[in-house]
This record gives structure tokens, C-alpha cells and sequence, in this order.
């Protein structure tokens, strides 16, 4: 019983972390390749194989579309780079794990106790992420005029459009 409730809350909580990953990614993203996603308005981390931070062009298209004072601007931009030094480490351990996981699912003899203890890893991490990037609309929320915050929450998609296209179908 308590086995498949915390499988449950697992998948729920993987469900979310995509689902707040995507509407955070810029489409397109900074660097143009397999960073891109949804838009969004919290200047997410750029994706797993992104190295670019994702403020610039994201913080030039919310400012317009939302019409941001250069003080709103400025306090967006130190939050967003506040949360990515402090979601930093957890994206490197997130792409030691991710590597790892790879390695171990491809040993030979197979050996499920560590592909558990890593997915578990991964889960935990994912945790700390979507937590992170909560607290980051959170603050811009904080920021924005109930007028921007509602025209910010029509253009955010709806929770299970994800991307289209994309790549390899994701």
C-alpha cells in the first residue's frame, strides 16, 4: 500500500516538474537547439542540455507583451538570476544523475537496486526544481500588477499542451 502511494505521488510530482518545465522553457530557446519549450514567463532553466541562461530574450518578450516598467524589469531579472545560481548545482547533479542513470540501465548484469536508488535521486531533484521554479513565478507574481498577472496567466498554456513538434515528439 504505501509502495504504490509513494509511486503515485512520484508520478504526480514528475507530472507536475514536466508540466511546470515546459511553460517555463522559452520556445525556441537561448540556444537555440534542444532547449526550446513553451512560453512561459519565469525564465525556466533552459532545459537538460542547455547551457545559456534564459533571461535575455524572455525578459525583452514578457516586458513588452506585459508592458513592465524598467523597475519591474530590473527586480524580474535579479530574481531570475538569483534562483539560477541557487538551482546551479542541482542542474549539475541533476546531469551527473541523468548520466549515471544511463550507464546503469545499460550494465551488464543489470542491477535494479541502483537504477532504483538513482530514479529515486532523479525524483528528488526533480522535486527541488519545480520547487525552485514555483518560487520564481511566485516572486514575479509578487512583482506584477493584477492586471499583468492576469493578462501573464492567459498567455501561459493550459496544463497538458506541452510543446508541438519539438524534438523526437516530446
Amino acid at each position: 500500500m504505501k509502495k504504490s502511494i509513494f509511486i503515485s505521488t512520484l508520478a504526480l510530482l514528475t507530472l507536475l516538474a514536466a508540466t511546470l518545465y515546459a511553460v517555463a522553457a522559452p520556445p525556441g530557446g537561448p540556444c537555440g537547439g534542444p532547449c526550446g519549450g513553451q512560453a512561459g514567463f519565469a525564465g525556466g532553466d533552459g532545459g537538460p542540455d542547455c547551457q545559456e541562461p534564459s533571461d535575455g530574450p524572455m525578459l525583452g518578450r514578457m516586458a513588452k507583451v506585459l508592458d513592465l516598467t524598467e523597475a519591474q524589469q530590473a527586480s524580474i531579472k535579479k530574481i531570475q538570476t538569483t534562483e539560477r545560481e541557487k538551482i546551479a548545482p542541482l542542474r549539475e547533479k541533476k546531469r551527473a544523475n541523468r548520466e549515471a542513470l544511463r550507464q546503469a540501465e545499460t550494465a551488464s548484469p543489470f542491477d535494479e537496486s541502483a537504477v532504483r536508488t538513482l530514479a529515486e535521486e532523479r525524483g528528488a531533484l526533480e522535486t527541488e526544481l519545480t520547487i525552485a521554479r514555483a518560487r520564481t513565478h511566485s516572486q514575479i507574481d509578487a512583482i506584477l500588477t493584477p492586471a499583468q498577472r492576469d493578462l501573464a496567466a492567459k498567455l501561459r498554456p493550459e496544463p497538458g499542451e506541452g510543446r508541438k513538434g519539438g524534438h523526437g515528439g516530446r
